[in-house]
């Protein structure tokens, strides 16, 4: 029974380092994005270049 507990627990710390490594390559894939963006596309979207070239400067694993 014991065991069995420590396999969900193994599972459930599994499942949550999946999701951060799913987080950390779409901020990576966004930012990539953002940095390819002409000022058209940023102003339909809303982002001024300064806030553009801010939040594609930061590391994959900054949120």
């Amino acid at each position: 029974m014991r065991a069995n507990c420590l396999d969900q627990q193994t599972a459930g710390k599994l499942q949550q380092v999946i999701a951060v490594l799913k987080r950390w390559k779409e901020n990576h894939h966004t930012r990539q994005q953002l940095r390819h963006m002409d000022e058209h596309l940023l102003k339909d979207i809303g982002i001024s270049r300064a806030d553009m070239i801010e939040e594609a400067s930061k590391r994959f694993w900054q949120d």
